[in-house]
């Protein structure tokens, strides 16, 4: 399979840095990093719900790292 233009395929992601931006929802790009994720940063903003898919990312991650 090959990469669609102006996409980066394989992106290996470790921090995202989202403060401050006025969310309501966890962006959708930070699930397409779920794989090299470490880090998150969501403070300050209006999320008030994670997204079943968020909660298995977290507990996911948790399990690889213990």
């Amino acid at each position: 399979m090959s990469c669609v233009p102006f996409r980066s395929c394989n992106q290996h992601v470790e921090y995202v840095d989202k403060r401050h931006q006025s969310l309501a929802t966890i962006p959708d790009e930070t699930f397409r990093y779920a794989r090299t994720l470490e880090e998150l940063l969501l403070d300050a903003n209006h999320i008030r719900e994670l997204p079943k898919v968020s909660l298995l990312f977290i507990i996911g991650n948790y399990a690889c790292s213990g």
